[in-house]
């Protein structure tokens, strides 16, 4: 070794090294340091003393969190995102076996990294829990939605679009069978394709003007939801006021990221598919109807009509949606 450097960095007689600064110990580093390898019986008395809040300290504690609470509760009255989760831990409250196993649920898959074993972890979770004790209990379409959707866990996949399709064909493991209602699979063709993203592009720059009012018109103009003009007057009201509550820059990206425009050709998918696909479409949605009915094979793709109703079978014809998926959990 260089003699020069072994002096500049070897010990002196001290015991330090000339470029290693001594280390000045704070008080409470210290105090941790005698406390390193005793025995957790002899600490803990004292830190659960120390940790005991003062009247004083107790009381504004108490203060913050009726705060926080009546804060929380306030937006769920006003509506929006917190309202939502709100109605859910109303709904499934951690007293219910349910409540407890959708919050082990939410902590451990945030650590789980393939979907395989995601899968595997909502079906263990899910299957003991009696979902159908609540549903109908919430007066939240969202939350009785969720818990429909929780009774169906690891038996149906039940979806409206391409995109819930496509989850599901490609990991087959999913679920026992899956639903379909009113859906798409797909532009067929690039000219097809083409065409509804200029029409998703259109839709979109409406939007990002902020005129939402007159797209909700156009959109209730258009042909295909021509049968629910014959809904009871409350019945279109509702769908007004919810479609009126949308946030119009959410909507016009929704359009230009999430689009039919952007979604896979899924008809090879589904006529190679070993899992029970079912599509339910409206008798008078022509346009849906004939292309479900192009896409039967049985015994993996079936096609079923709901009589006198057009494409929004949720709101047509919930009872023939219900059956349906009724009709599926039953089938072994």
């Amino acid at each position: 070794m260089n003699d020069r450097f072994a002096d500049d960095v070897m010990p002196d007689q001290a015991g330090h090294g000339r470029f290693t600064p001594t280390l000045h110990r704070s008080p409470l580093r210290e105090a941790i340091a005698a406390l390193t390898r005793r025995p957790e019986p002899d600490l803990l008395p004292g830190l659960v003393e120390q940790a005991r809040l003062t009247p004083a300290q107790a009381e504004a504690s108490q203060a913050l969190a009726l705060r926080v609470a009546r804060g929380v509760r306030e937006s769920s009255r006003a509506g929006g995102t917190a309202g939502l989760v709100q109605g859910l831990l109303q709904e499934f409250a951690l007293s219910s076996q349910e409540g407890v196993a959708l919050m082990c649920l939410a902590e451990a898959l945030l650590r789980i990294p393939d979907d395989a074993t995601r899968d595997a972890l909502i079906r263990d979770k899910i299957a003991d829990g009696n979902w159908q004790q609540h549903l109908g209990q919430s007066p939240s379409l969202f939350v009785n939605a969720a818990a429909w959707g929780l009774l169906l866990t690891g038996k149906l996949v039940a979806t409206h679009s391409a995109g819930g399709l496509a989850a599901t064909l490609r990991r087959p493991g999913l679920a026992r069978a899956t639903l379909l209602v009113g859906g798409h699979v797909g532009p067929a063709s690039d000219a097809e394709r083409a065409e509804r993203a200029a029409l998703d592009a259109e839709r979109a720059a409406i939007l990002r003007r902020g005129d939402l009012a007159g797209f909700v018109e156009a959109w209730e103009a258009l042909p295909l939801f021509a049968t629910q003009r014959a809904l009871a007057p409350e019945v279109q009201a509702r769908q007004r006021t919810a479609r009126l509550a949308h946030d119009p820059q959410a909507l016009a990206w929704a359009f230009e990221v999430a689009g039919l425009a952007q979604m896979p050709d899924l008809r090879a998918a589904a006529a190679a598919a070993r899992q029970p696909l079912h599509f339910l479409t409206g008798a008078l949605d022509t346009r849906f109807r004939q292309l479900a009915a192009s896409l039967a094979r049985p015994p993996w793709v079936h096609h079923c009509s709901a009589p006198g109703a057009g494409h929004n079978l949720l709101l047509e014809a919930p009872a023939a949606v219900a059956a349906s998926l009724l009709d599926l959990m039953e089938t072994p």
